[in-house]
């Protein structure tokens, strides 16, 4: 179950160790920031092999803790642009961080072309993997051609991580969406960054000015520093996720299993409780961290 989405408000799956939570935020967060533009070199990132990207399409399209996020969060960019005040024909830019294969961004876009009209769009996904990115351009041109001619997608690949981004590029990206309805979404990306760089991040967002932000994150912490704490977030977590695998076998078949488990939330265990603090890229944190511009 998850809360009403109407107060543009936190919206958790439960349970609570292993909640997935949406993060909206309004208008308001421009005039909120004003730290400069800031990039900073990641030291940590971690770049997935293709196996791993694999993984993640099948936890995406399959794990119901991950899958139903695609049309919750549809839901509520669908809430945020019907609360604003724009006309249905406006241009809208999505500024998607860790776009992967598009599989959200698809969903966004079909909801306010079929809730709203909407019918012009543009998105830079940001992703450090070009595969990745030349899936989504393929999604994207897909769901452009299905609609034969009743909207226009313009897709700008932009192969990096957030904290790379070049200054000439982001400037690109604000110069091209000045008077747009403008959405930032990232989902299962950001928490690869450390607390101590967010904030760079974040001072990203602001000179974007979206109308609004949805976040989707696990709703647990693994960056406690006292290791019993940070166990304990992780069992909780991993133990639900590798218990709703177990009830999806007649619905993966059992390399996928072996996959989701090997390939990705193994990888993510060993991150989170037996690395440096200098070498892990697997940082959840909770919800309430992600309340960026309260």
């Amino acid at each position: 179950a998850f809360d009403s989405a109407e107060s543009f408000d936190f919206v958790t799956f439960r349970p609570e160790n292993a909640s997935l939570c949406v993060l909206l935020e309004t208008p308001e967060i421009s005039d909120n920031i004003s730290s400069p533009l800031y990039i900073k070199q990641h030291q940590s990132c971690c770049i997935d092999s293709a196996q791993q990207i694999d993984a993640f399409k099948v936890m995406a399209e399959k794990l119901p803790i991950v899958s139903e996020t695609t049309e919750l969060t549809s839901d509520v960019v669908s809430q945020i642009f019907q609360k604003s005040d724009v006309s249905p024909g406006v241009h809208v830019t999505i500024l998607d961080v860790g776009i992967a294969f598009g599989r959200n961004a698809v969903s966004i876009i079909q909801r306010l072309h079929d809730d709203h009209g909407c019918a012009h769009f543009r998105v830079f996904g940001i992703d450090p993997d070009m595969s990745s990115l030349n899936l989504s351009s393929l999604a994207l041109k897909e769901l452009a051609y299905k609609k034969q001619g009743a909207l226009t997608i313009d897709f700008v690949p932009i192969c990096s991580i957030l904290e790379n981004v070049d200054a000439a590029t982001w400037q690109s990206v604000l110069d091209s969406s000045a008077n747009d309805f403008k959405l930032i979404h990232s989902a299962f990306t950001l928490h690869h960054i450390d607390f101590a760089r967010r904030q760079a991040c974040f001072d990203m967002f602001a000179t974007f000015k979206p109308t609004g932000i949805v976040i989707c994150e696990p709703n647990v912490d693994h960056q406690n520093r006292l290791f019993n704490k940070r166990l304990d977030s992780a069992m909780g977590m991993f133990s639900v996720l590798y218990s709703l695998i177990a009830e999806m076998r007649d619905q993966v078949s059992h390399d996928e299993a072996d996959a989701l488990i090997e390939l990705f939330f193994k990888r993510e265990l060993e991150d989170i409780i037996s690395k440096p603090e200098a070498l892990r890229s697997e940082m959840h944190s909770p919800y309430a961290s992600w309340n960026i511009f309260a």
